[in-house]
């Protein structure tokens, strides 16, 4: 019995071993990447600030004032609220474009608003469909049960069928997907979940009927909102709509600013695109060699993304909880 008992500690100890040996290997191999892809943005940053000053001068009010997803929300809700005649032509070229095979007419009193129940956008008519679109233009982590509680809310609350439920999802360019936690439902385990989700070998059912039945849509603001804008929307405005049209044309700048796609940046952007070139030595490397060092750069920059985005939530979620924890402290003093 004793026998057994040392075994066991022995057993116990050579484990604890290996995984004391494994964290020091992911040190020596991710740390010192890591340490250089921050260099890497910080000096990157100070170079674009450098190369800026030698070019034109450009302002867009939207870009300085630092535009959040809810802003971003703002910008587009009111445009799909544009209507001549009674009739949501914006809206209708929204659905159309990314719902191909919505089936259900737009109404002549849709309810088009952000950041009710939390939906960052939402348009519904009643008994006939709601539309979901989260926003992620600045790629912000997902929360537990996200999209799963929107779905409920609409169904429990504004008495939406499932099948009457559209959702898109839309991030900053095409890579970023929700993860399986934001589509899993409520269960007890999500109570005390601390980010290793105990349903992630479980396929969330939401987003597999969403799937199949065609009620999801992943687009993203680089990809497919600036084509729709400048090929449906600007098209569409009257030509007496000064306003409305430079207000599109202020928000295609502000978008293709945002993702260095502005033609009169096309010289600043290859001399950061030189830098980049040096700093990761490419002009030394054959064509071969040059793909493999971009695809590693790229998954690392994601993985340390994801490291950052984890870190930030995991801030966020304990300032909250310490908060809260003040507050029951002050309420019980009173």
């Amino acid at each position: 019995m004793e026998e057994e008992k040392q075994n066991r500690i022995k057993d116990a100890l050579q484990f604890i071993e290996k995984i004391f040996a494994l964290a020091e290997k992911a040190k020596q191999e991710y740390l010192p990447e890591y340490s250089f892809l921050l260099a890497l943005a910080d000096n990157y940053i100070k170079k674009r600030k450098e190369v800026k000053k030698k070019y034109p001068y450009h302002v867009n009010p939207i870009e300085e004032l630092h535009a959040n997803e809810n802003a971003n929300s703002r910008i587009l809700c009111a445009m799909l609220r544009y209507q001549v005649d009674g009739e949501y032509k914006i809206l209708k070229s929204f659905v159309n474009r990314f719902f191909p095979d919505f089936q259900i007419e737009i109404g002549l009193k849709p309810t088009i608003e952000t950041e009710q129940y939390r939906i960052d956008l939402s348009i519904r008519e009643k008994n006939k469909y709601a539309l979901i679109v989260e926003n992620k233009i600045h790629d912000a982590g997902l929360q537990k049960n996200q999209l799963a509680k929107y779905i409920e809310v609409l169904h429990n609350k504004e008495k939406f069928e499932y099948t009457q439920i559209y959702v898109i999802f839309l991030p900053s360019s095409g890579y970023y997907e929700p993860n399986d936690c934001s589509w899993h439902r409520h269960e007890k385990c999500c109570d005390n979940c601390n980010g290793d989700c105990a349903l992630k070998d479980k396929e969330p059912e939401l987003r597999k009927k969403f799937e199949e039945e065609g009620r999801y849509q992943k687009i993203s603001f680089r990809e497919d909102i600036l084509s729709w804008l400048k090929e449906d929307v600007l098209p569409q405005l009257m030509y007496k709509e000064t306003l409305l049209q430079a207000s599109v044309i202020l928000y295609i700048d502000y978008l293709e600013g945002l993702f260095n796609l502005r033609t009169r940046d096309e010289d600043m952007n290859m001399e950061l695109k030189e830098f980049i070139i040096n700093e990761l030595k490419l002009n030394q490397k054959d064509f071969i060699n040059k793909l493999y060092c971009l695809n590693q750069k790229k998954k690392n920059l994601e993985e340390l993304r994801n490291q950052l985005v984890t870190l930030h939530n995991e801030l966020i979620l304990s300032e909250k909880e310490s908060t809260i924890k003040h507050i029951i402290v002050f309420v019980n003093e009173l």
